[in-house]
Parts: C-alpha cells; structure tokens; sequence
C-alpha cells in the first residue's frame, strides 16, 4: 500500500513477449497457466504464437486490473 491507496502491479507487455520466446513463461507470466502447459506441451511450435500472444494477455490483465480497482474505489466512496 502507498499513502492509503492499494498499489495495482501491471504485468510489461515487453517482458511477456521476451518471456514468451521460452517455452510458454509468457503465459505464465500472464497468469495463464493452462495456455503455458499447452505451449509447453506443443513446443517449438508454441514459439510461432507465444511472443504475439503474451503483450495482448499482459494487457488483458492490467486493463481488468484497473478495472476492478475503479470499481472498488466507487463502492468506497459511496455513503
């Protein structure tokens, strides 16, 4: 926590798509473990769709991240 406020830790859609040239830690990174063992399981061909894949997922994350934040903050603030 920072001054009363909860911190919201994004994921970097550069480290997801780093991450996901090995072997599925893009969608583990991500949160997405069922997507890693099927990479994992379908490696090297994972490798053709993992690094495009894991930014868009990181992005996914942070956006619901937020979202549920804003939702959280407007169920505090009301009397």
């Amino acid at each position: 926590q920072s001054e009363g406020r909860e911190v919201i830790e994004e994921k970097s859609p550069a480290t997801a798509t780093v991450l996901g040239f090995f072997i599925g830690l893009g969608s583990f990174y991500t949160n997405e473990p069922v997507l890693g063992v099927v990479d994992l399981l379908t490696w090297p061909v994972s490798i053709l769709w993992e690094p495009w894949i894991a930014p868009a997922q990181a992005n996914k994350v942070n956006y619901e991240a937020m979202r549920d934040y804003v939702a959280f903050e407007k169920e505090k603030a009301k009397p």
